[in-house]
């Protein structure tokens, strides 16, 4: 029997404390579970999307330095 995938299954939570819940849940298994090294936090200072995509993306060194 196959299952059916469809995105209308699936409902965002919007309330804004529920998803602070659950992030902070993720955040505190990944420190309790992984390496802290292979974690990698993102400075708050560092607001704008495209920024933060950057900040990543030298860190992995996915971004060549001259595209940025």
């Amino acid at each position: 029997m196959e299952k059916n995938c469809e995105r209308e299954q699936y409902k965002r939570v919007m309330n804004q404390w529920v998803q602070l819940h659950n992030n902070s849940n993720i955040v505190g298994l990944a420190r309790q579970w992984l390496d802290l090294d292979k974690i990698v936090e993102i400075p708050d200072e560092i607001s704008i999307v495209g920024l933060r995509i950057d900040f990543v993306g030298r860190l992995i060194g996915s971004y060549p330095i001259e595209s940025i």
